[in-house]
């Protein structure tokens, strides 16, 4: 089973707080920092493995965030499971 980083009631809380919208924007920031990091990291520079692990704790944190609005986790899960399955094929495949 997968690590939950964030407790459902406060994923719950902040959606409450902050609403959908600013949490996606959020999401969206996140990405493209994970993004400019992994760039740093295929360059070479100096600290980017800790940066790219930083940006991705941000963006698995905000995600799980999005997931608690109501129906959303369902849909993710159901898009996951068919990406996976997905990658089985491609494996299968190439092996």
């Amino acid at each position: 089973m997968r690590q939950q980083f964030v407790p459902p009631d406060l994923a719950e809380r902040s959606l409450e707080t902050f609403g959908l919208e600013d949490r996606l924007l959020l999401l969206q920031e996140e990405a493209g920092e994970l993004g400019v990091a992994i760039s740093h990291f295929r360059r070479g520079r100096c600290g980017a493995w800790q940066e790219v692990m930083e940006e991705l704790a941000d963006v698995l944190v905000v995600a799980e965030q999005v997931c608690a609005c109501q129906g959303v986790a369902e849909d993710v899960t159901s898009q996951a499971r068919a990406k996976v399955a997905r990658l089985e094929s491609l494996l299968a495949q190439v092996q």
